[in-house]
């Protein structure tokens, strides 16, 4: 269902910019930076700056987007999940944006594809079995403590957005998209441990969704 949505998407965002083709150099402002923070980041204890380069071509630019992510103390339902007890990592996304009309006076449609890699270390406290020897024998006991899931995370994805000029200087980007991850771990031996459903966890390998909002400022 995923795919058909995204195939009607680019089909309409095509057919508009067909429609309302601006020349990228016809008398108005002509960019080549941007720097656009990622509010929807916040919510999983993250701050994510993106930096988009105008390249050589017409209407082709590159994204840079470095995340940092830092919880020092257990989530709650708004910000973190109230099962981690803290999170630290790091993560970096780069992107080809392509507007194939160019930036407008307003703004433009654009598609994007690219890749990513993110590193995380959260603390959990669970259950977890743990051996110890005494007098000679080997003892297994069940009990409760705190330890450590590191996980990588590896990404393939495309994205359709649109970015809306303000003003002069300042921009909002809405985006949808969908892409491919893959995840490694390392947990303790022993962990009894199920993969959440909530975002913050950052688990899981298959296809993911993706929607969006970023906010910057541009010359």
């Amino acid at each position: 269902m995923l795919k058909y949505i995204a195939v009607v998407c680019i089909v309409f965002s095509l057919s508009i910019n067909i429609a309302w083709s601006q020349d990228i150099d016809s008398g108005h402002k002509s960019y080549s930076h941007w720097i656009m923070g990622v509010p929807q980041h916040l919510f999983k204890n993250g701050i994510r700056v993106e930096w988009d380069k105008k390249l050589g071509r017409p209407g082709v630019w590159i994204n840079y987007a470095p995340t940092i992510y830092y919880r020092g103390q257990r989530g709650n339902r708004l910000f973190g999940n109230y099962d981690v007890y803290s999170t630290a990592g790091a993560g970096m996304d780069v992107m080809l944006r392509w507007y194939p009309q160019g930036i407008g006076p307003k703004g433009g449609f654009y598609l994007s594809g690219g890749g990513g890699f993110r590193f995380l270390v959260q603390e959990f406290r669970g259950y977890r079995w743990t051996t110890s020897v005494r007098n000679g024998l080997t003892w297994y006991e069940y009990d409760e403590s705190s330890w450590n899931r590191e996980t990588q995370n590896y990404v393939l994805k495309g994205t359709l957005g649109y970015l809306l000029i303000i003003n002069r200087h300042l921009a909002a980007d809405f985006f949808i998209g969908i892409g491919l991850q893959a995840e490694t771990q390392k947990l303790p031996s022993g962990t009894i441990y199920e993969i959440s459903e909530e975002p913050d966890v950052f688990g899981g390998t298959g296809l993911i969704t993706l929607l969006g909002f970023r906010l910057g400022i541009g010359w």
